[in-house]
């Protein structure tokens, strides 16, 4: 047994066709289209409020870690500058002599240098001044000078060395650091 479907022909679908209007002319397609707008926009807005809020969180967050670690790092700076800074002056302290003394050695060899140092440093600096073969330097003792100083005179040019000056230098410099980074992280 067949069974025959009852189709309807639209081959004359044309005369029967509604006429189309624009999107544009239909009721109520103003106020839709201004709703949607305005939903757009107040997620535009929301998602500019979380990106300004995430970009507040890591700038934060950047800071707070920054002072975290600059605060680790205090007993680290406070111990090199207060203990291993003046341990090491004694050393650096010779070998600056040593380079000071081979340059004026090289700069004018007819003119005999004399070397004024701390009482205390005249038997190390000789030491050294003899390991060096230099027969034209006169080491003298002045009391005026610090420990770890030293006046080098050739004729009329004097080059003055001063660890003892340089390590404060670089106290002052840490200290100044140290504070300064206090300062931000009290104030923001």
């Amino acid at each position: 047994m067949a069974l025959l479907l009852a189709l309807q022909d639209f081959s004359d679908a044309d005369a029967d066709r509604v006429t189309e209007q624009k999107a544009e002319t239909l009721p109520g397609y103003d106020a839709g289209f201004a709703a949607g707008m305005a939903e757009a926009a107040a997620a535009q807005a929301a998602v500019d409020a979380a990106l300004v809020q995430a970009i507040e969180d890591i700038s934060f967050g950047f800071a707070e870690a920054r002072q975290i670690i600059l605060q680790g790092l205090t007993p680290l700076f406070e111990a090199l500058v207060a203990k291993i800074l003046p341990a090491t002056v004694d050393t650096t302290y010779h070998t600056r002599l040593v380079a000071q003394l081979t340059d004026a050695a090289h700069a004018d060899v007819r003119q005999p240098c004399e070397l004024i140092v701390h009482p205390d440093q005249v038997a190390a600096v000789s030491h050294l001044v003899a390991q060096l073969g230099s027969q034209d330097v006169a080491i003298k003792g002045g009391a005026e000078q610090p420990l770890h100083a030293a006046l080098i005179q050739r004729g009329p040019v004097e080059t003055a060395i001063d660890a003892e000056a340089v390590l404060e230098g670089l106290k002052e410099i840490m200290t100044a650091f140290f504070e300064m980074t206090q300062e931000q992280s009290e104030h923001g």
